[in-house]
């Protein structure tokens, strides 16, 4: 019996250190640190080359170019943009050179097959010739001074990466709203781990890199905004977050579309882990606790909390049965709020979906599907 009282506390410290305890922590530090540039931008104003990664994008491609070419408070001369497709006829490739045939600030790529985001994205690299490197989707929209920012903070020789923040329109869904308010609390927690040292990977639609620090990703990477941050760590420079630098988004239209893409990417921190063993070296990783506490624990935590469900049915009602209850209740709200749409129900339904969606990522991983890039809208 004490054993699985022992199990049973175990089981419910793992998530609940990574979803309060870890996100507390880095924010109780960041309140007393301090992680700002005071070298002024336009000390360093490097070349940059905007890498996107587009597939299925014919209609809304030319709009994106045009808002990193002509919105961006940025030298023109410093500035261009690579589209590295990666589908065969859908037209991608056909709209940009018809938009920006003569402009020499625009490389298109056509696609050599089906390789998926990594290779469009090793292609794009490839091909860049700025000093820094600017991944973008081709979803979203750049506020005017994002090159600005990001490259003010890569003017710090110590940093490798710097992240900007993804900033999502209100979603209709109640459940995609909930998961907005994680969202909210990840960016926060991102930040702090900006000021306290380095953070634990990138957002994959706004992040820019030391060219000359990229490594070729392996095929099939789901998660290039983890794998390559994390890579630059291993090369001694920080990672860090600016949260002036936005890139603008939409939400899910349903939650069932949300759960795709959740789960798409928590499958990607159980592969990154076959990619890149490093990541769980003590001695290899500089920034181990922080990957364990951020990305590792939040994959293993709904089987966890679940663990812990079923296991206080089986010990005393005070308190393991009436916590294991209230795990319980909290998952039932959850599913009434996913079926329907409950604005009061939002919460339960954001926090189902999403461990709901890091359960179906271990099988998705073992089942090794979400190789093929499909993006989402």
């Amino acid at each position: 019996m004490v054993a699985l009282k022992v199990l049973f506390w175990t089981l419910l410290a793992a998530p609940a250190w990574a979803f309060v305890g870890y996100p507390l922590l880095m924010l109780l530090r960041a309140a007393f640190a301090r992680d700002r540039v005071d070298t002024p931008a336009a000390v360093w104003r490097p070349t940059v080359t905007v890498v996107i990664a587009a597939r299925g994008e014919a209609e809304r491609i030319v709009a994106r170019v045009q808002n990193i070419l002509a919105d961006q408070d940025y030298p023109t001369d410093l500035l261009d943009v690579v589209v590295a497709c990666n589908g065969i006829g859908d037209g991608t490739a056909a709209a940009c050179r018809q938009a920006f045939g003569d402009d020499q600030r625009v490389t298109v790529l056509d696609a050599p097959g089906d390789e998926g985001k990594a290779g469009s994205l090793n292609r794009g690299v490839a091909a860049a010739e700025g000093e820094v490197v600017l991944f973008a989707d081709a979803r979203q929209r750049f506020d005017a001074d994002v090159v600005h920012l990001l490259t003010a903070r890569l003017a710090d020789p110590a940093v490798g990466a710097v992240s900007g923040r993804l900033v999502i329109g209100p979603a209709q869904d109640a459940a995609v709203r909930g998961v907005g308010s994680y969202w909210a609390i990840e960016t926060r927690l991102r930040e702090a781990e900006s000021r306290t040292g380095s953070a634990v990977g990138c957002t994959g639609a706004i992040y820019a890199i030391r060219s000359d620090l990229y490594m070729p990703l392996p095929p099939a990477t789901v998660l290039d905004d983890v794998l390559t941050p994390m890579r630059i760590v291993f090369q001694g420079r920080a990672v860090k977050f600016e949260p002036g630098a936005v890139a603008r988004d939409v939400p899910s239209k349903t939650a069932g579309r949300e759960f795709e893409r959740k789960s798409r990417t928590l499958a990607g921190n159980l592969q990154i882990l076959g990619l890149e063993p490093r990541l769980l070296s003590v001695r290899e990783n500089p920034i181990f606790f922080r990957y364990v506490s951020h990305r590792l624990l939040r994959v293993v935590g709904p089987w966890c909390l679940v663990g812990a469900m079923v296991l206080g049915l089986f010990l005393p009602v005070v308190p393991y049965a009436l916590l294991s209850a209230a795990l319980g209740a909290i998952f039932l709200l959850g599913l009434v709020g996913l079926l329907t749409g409950w604005r009061l129900l939002a919460a339960p339904g954001g926090f189902l979906l999403l461990n709901a969606a890091a359960l179906a990522a271990l099988f998705r991983w073992l089942g090794a599907r979400g190789h093929v890039w499909r993006p989402t809208s």
